[in-house]
């Protein structure tokens, strides 16, 4: 930003020069301003504190919140869901249902991707295809493939019409649908991981400038279907300290902040100048054992460290009770949340005994690492963890890593245990497939990376996601809930509060937590 600045003062400085040559040269009378003439203004720039570095930009391998932050603003999906579950269209103009296996949409006309190509119904065929194909990304494949694996074939029946034929009724496919169309044209001409560093999408910004480890700016796309945005560049700064993130805010460094560390939100609410949004998690936080592994093969090692867990301090003390219980995984605020499942209250002799039985004592420890992903929410839970545990016989140590690096590692399955994050939760299937069903732990499937592995629990996830019948899905769902809570395949600490907070000079925004910063494309700031 400062060369930009720089090399701006410069070019006015040479215009102005010029401008006085001109001048004494042929003492030209100068032209009358124009009165109808707009006013110039300075272009309105928005700066946003993030605390992590995207791995990838693309709708394909940008699933994180990081990655989510800003890939929504540069690539649009067909349709969303608003905070109340509800769809609403976007890239299409209308959805209709023929019979169970065949969701068709109708697209807008007109709409141009970044570089002025027209989006056409081959765009969304293109995306997700690529989305479910087990030799895409290098044969790597995308770790949402799960997702998408009752479409039989996607079918492009005119240039504005896509019908999606699938082999099984599935229910919560929709949720899966929201997600940024990529172009084919370039996919075609440069590969599909060209877009992982290169999205173009429709969508009201795109990107500009990508540093590592520094920002990302995006702009303001002339072209864009409703209209350009009022704000000309976002920029994300990534401010790895929570603490630096919060004086950014105060001092008007950045603009909006979110994934606040709960110590610091009383003072932003003091603050009048600020505007602190709490609202209802849509995810939860979790400890995941790896399976592969003694002794967390062991059931009775999971469940003596969950009851050796006090869920309930670690929500006072790092969370400030701003969250809710975890039990379970699917969030309390679903309707197929189940409360007739175990739930392992803080008990230190009952994880004693259960420890002891399996080998464990403080003359003979179990010894163990806790890894995660560079945050100072993690990094505290991880610190009481190693304390509280350490004289039931349990020694860990903690490490964590930058995001990317994280993630290679949590799939790889070179890890004893994970703290990890799941947000987004949107049909209660979110919080259950990719985490429990063996396919999840395929790097291409999903996030089962302690490696679970339940014929029975395969089949009521397929049922439960085949029927349609909303009393049968919560009935399967919480049959779910049971087994894999008493098998202690989790670790649940809590469900916390979306926290965020902006300047009260950014007007016409609100965070959401799930579409994370997509309100900045009709905001302005003052």
């Amino acid at each position: 930003m400062v060369r930009r600045r720089s090399s701006l003062f410069l070019l006015v400085t040479m215009l102005c020069i010029a401008s006085l040559l001109a001048a004494c040269g042929d003492r030209a009378t100068p032209a009358p301003t124009d009165p109808a003439a707009p006013t110039p203004r300075e272009p309105m720039e928005v700066v946003v504190g993030t605390g992590t570095n995207p791995s990838s930009l693309s709708t394909w391998t940008g699933t994180g919140v990081p990655e989510k932050d800003i890939t929504n603003l540069i690539a649009w999906p067909l349709i969303m869901w608003d905070e109340n579950l509800e769809f609403e269209m976007v890239l299409a103009k209308d959805m209709h249902f023929p019979d169970d296996l065949t969701i068709v949409f109708e697209l807008h006309e007109g709409l141009l991707f970044h570089d002025g190509v027209e989006m056409t119904a081959e765009d969304v065929k293109y995306t997700f295809d690529t989305m479910s194909d087990p030799d895409a990304r290098e044969g790597r494949g995308y770790i949402n493939q799960s997702f998408y694996r009752p479409i039989e074939e996607i079918v492009v029946t005119d240039r504005y019409t896509v019908e999606f034929r699938l082999n099984t009724p599935h229910a919560p496919l929709l949720y899966y649908l929201a997600e940024g169309i990529m172009p084919k044209h370039i996919g075609e001409e440069h590969g599909d991981t060209y877009l992982e560093q290169n999205p173009i999408g429709v969508a009201p910004f795109k990107l500009e400038t990508w540093v590592p480890q520094e920002y990302i700016s995006i702009i303001a796309c002339d072209n864009f279907y409703l209209g350009r945005p009022k704000i000309d560049r976002i920029v994300f700064r990534q401010i790895e300290d929570m603490h630096t993130r919060v004086i950014e805010l105060e001092t008007g460094g950045v603009h909006a902040i979110s994934g606040i560390a709960h110590e610091h939100v009383q003072g932003l609410v003091d603050n009048p100048d600020i505007t602190v949004e709490m609202k209802p998690g849509t995810g939860y936080t979790y400890l995941l054992y790896n399976q592969r592994r003694p002794p967390f093969d062991d059931p009775r090692v999971r469940q003596a460290l969950n009851y050796a867990t006090d869920a309930v301090l670690l929500t006072e003390i790092i969370w400030y009770n701003r969250a809710d219980e975890m039990h379970s995984p699917i969030i309390p605020v679903s309707w197929a949340y189940c409360d007739n499942v175990t739930k392992y209250y803080h008990n230190r002799e009952k994880a004693r005994e259960l420890l002891e039985a399996a080998g464990f004592t403080p003359e003979n420890p179990l010894e163990a690492s806790l890894e995660f992903s560079t945050s100072e929410t993690w990094r505290n839970v991880g610190e009481i963890l190693m304390e509280e545990w350490a004289d039931l016989g349990v020694n860990i140590t903690v490490h964590e890593h930058e995001w990317g690096l994280w993630l290679d590692k949590s799939r790889a399955g070179d890890w004893d245990m994970l703290l990890w994050g799941i947000s987004g939760q949107s049909d209660p299937d979110r919080g259950i497939t990719r985490q429990f069903h063996t396919r999840g732990g395929q790097a291409t499937d999903g996030s089962n990376f302690q490696g679970y592995a339940n014929p029975q629990i395969d089949a009521l996830i397929e049922a439960a996601n085949k029927t349609f019948d909303m009393d049968e899905r919560f009935e399967l769902f919480c049959e779910i809930q049971q087994t894999v809570t008493e098998q202690a395949i989790f670790n649940f600490i809590c469900s916390p509060n979306v926290l965020a907070a902006h300047s009260n000079r950014l007007k016409n925004f609100s965070y959401t937590g799930y579409f994370y910063y997509m309100d900045l494309w009709d905001a302005w700031l003052e």
